[in-house]
């Protein structure tokens, strides 16, 4: 599979004659998009490549046949694209952004990741990479990708079973291919209220009580809005709100842009 490198070649991708850089075709772990304006539509690429082969290279600023054709890149650039991946992907995704620039000074921004906590889903939605395209993933395709990466033979039965109690995925598996394949990301380690039902209320911080409050009262806000508002991280933001849908006292529904904030149960 050829990988996206660096040549200097005589190129009409941009002014006919013009020397211009070209970095190779896209392929399976490789995309290129002309500008800024196609940022979530790069980070669904990049999902979709880890997926698939749990490694992908997302180049804005260049053309679709590997010219690059150059960028403006301001000093908050970078940090809107984390800002988009941390909304827009589930879960956290270990994604590096990367200034370059060919020989005219052209910048261009290279965004890529190895494989960590897979499935990705973006925007609620699972993809996968076939060739040059993403696609959405079946409910079949999504199954065999959890317990791959999941699950595990059990001896003498052939059957898949979970291979960490963490990963409710394996053991919920029809559930999330009526959910995750077609729709909102599931919520993986999600606890139940019923399951909580004999249990003593839960005890929060204040921090968790600050977080619960704000998205009960504003139920169309994503994380990025509330860590502004509550001046937190993002990251421990999520890690709050994860809590709170773990203990069963809030819900998510819908997709991360478009979803709403729900409570599960009445508070103590």
């Amino acid at each position: 599979m050829p990988a996206c490198g660096g040549i200097l070649k005589q190129s009409t991708g941009i002014q006919e004659g013009e020397i211009t850089m070209n970095i190779g075709s896209e392929n399976e772990t490789c995309e290129f998009r002309k500008g800024l304006g196609q940022v979530e539509k790069g980070i669904r690429s990049l999902t979709a490549m880890l997926n698939a082969g749990g490694y992908g290279e997302v180049f804005f600023g260049v053309e679709e046949n590997g010219n690059v054709r150059g960028i403006e890149v301001g000093r908050r650039t970078l940090s809107d694209i984390r800002g988009l991946i941390d909304e827009l992907v589930e879960p956290e995704i270990p994604a590096v952004l990367e200034v370059l620039a060919d020989e005219l000074d052209r910048k261009y921004i290279k965004m890529s990741a190895g494989a960590g906590d897979r499935p990705y889903s973006f925007d609620g939605r699972y993809y996968t990479r076939e060739g040059c395209d993403d696609k959405r993933m079946s409910p079949k395709a999504l199954r065999k990708l959890i317990l791959k990466l999941y699950g595990k033979q059990e001896k003498g039965t052939g059957k898949k079973v979970e291979k960490s109690a963490g990963i409710s995925a394996v053991k919920d598996t029809e559930e999330i291919m009526e959910k995750g394949a077609a729709g909102p990301t599931p919520a993986v380690n999600d606890i139940s209220a019923a399951d909580n039902a004999s249990a003593s209320a839960p005890i929060l911080t204040a921090g968790q009580q600050n977080v619960y409050r704000y998205l009960i009262a504003n139920p169309d806000a994503t994380l990025s809005q509330a860590a502004g508002e509550l001046g937190l991280s993002l990251g421990g933001i999520k890690k709050i709100s994860l809590r709170l849908q773990e203990i069963g006292l809030l819900e998510h529904i819908g997709s991360k842009r478009n979803g709403r904030w729900k409570e599960a149960r009445q508070s103590c």
